[in-house]
């Protein structure tokens, strides 16, 4: 009935004809921020090309980027979806856990190791934030010659874990997140989100995440939560079920296959 394209930009035109001949819908997935600095030379035309050939795309950030393009019909926003069976921690019910703030980047998401000669534009910013907030235990991968952490391991952690921060790379944020704010959320972190990602639109402020305009906001909130252990809680905890009940991969399922006619069921992100 369907066929969903991943990060794949090699089919050949023949797979598409023959989806369209025998009435299979098609659509591609894309998880990476839509700024130039992810498409850009071949890897937009190749994302174009693809966007043409399928019935829809769906992106976890904001289409309005496209307005103007012919492709932006086809083009859909969903969430970063979460699997209950994975994600199942609930860390807003233990009080002693190790770390006060946890993040974890990478510039080597293919090779699992940093890449050498390569650096992150978030890691000037966060190694200033681990000196303004020294007092405090930080589990932080993925600088300072730190490694980042993968599976298991980036599970162990992020369970000892009270805050974290969620910062993504691309200049394009509208609605954008890596798919980490799943795991953030979902397994009952209080997660700081920035507030030009417009997430407001799916989270509200001081109830279910935090959000902050600038570092040194940022540096005070996450001070006050930490001292206020009843707040940061209850603030997590809903957090945590709002992400599990609207943003399941389930529901983002059902998106998908109502959007290409498969199936009747409304379903509104932002409400």
């Amino acid at each position: 009935n369907i066929v969903i394209f991943g990060h794949v930009y090699n089919i050949d035109d023949r797979i598409f004809e023959c989806c369209k001949n025998n009435n299979i819908k098609t659509a591609n997935w894309f998880i990476d921020s839509i700024s130039n600095e992810f498409l850009n030379g071949k890897k937009k035309q190749d994302f174009l090309n693809l966007v043409n050939n399928v019935d829809k795309c769906f992106l976890t950030s904001s289409p309005e980027l496209f307005k103007k393009n012919k492709i932006y019909k086809k083009l859909r926003f969903i969430p970063n979806p979460i699997d209950s069976s994975i994600d199942h921690l609930r860390n807003y019910e233990t009080k002693d856990l190790e770390y006060d703030l946890f993040f974890a980047i990478s510039h080597g998401q293919n090779r699992v190791i940093l890449k050498k000669g390569k650096t992150d534009e978030r890691e000037n910013d966060f190694i200033n934030l681990i000196n303004k907030l020294n007092k405090y235990k930080i589990a932080s991968f993925g600088l300072k010659n730190v490694e980042p952490i993968w599976g298991s391991n980036y599970f162990y952690h992020l369970s000892k874990s009270k805050i974290a921060l969620n910062i993504s790379r691309g200049k394009y944020q509208n609605l954008y997140s890596s798919d980490r704010i799943s795991s953030l959320i979902g397994n009952g972190l209080l997660v700081f989100l920035e507030k030009k990602t417009n997430l407001q639109k799916m989270f509200k402020d001081k109830k279910e995440v935090i959000f902050f305009k600038n570092r040194d906001e940022l540096i005070k909130k996450i001070i006050f939560y930490l001292k206020n252990d009843r707040q940061r809680i209850q603030i997590a905890k809903k957090g945590c079920q709002k992400y599990h009940k609207k943003f399941s991969n389930i529901n983002v399922a059902k998106y998908i296959l109502n959007e290409l006619n498969l199936i009747n069921v409304k379903i509104n992100w932002f409400k």
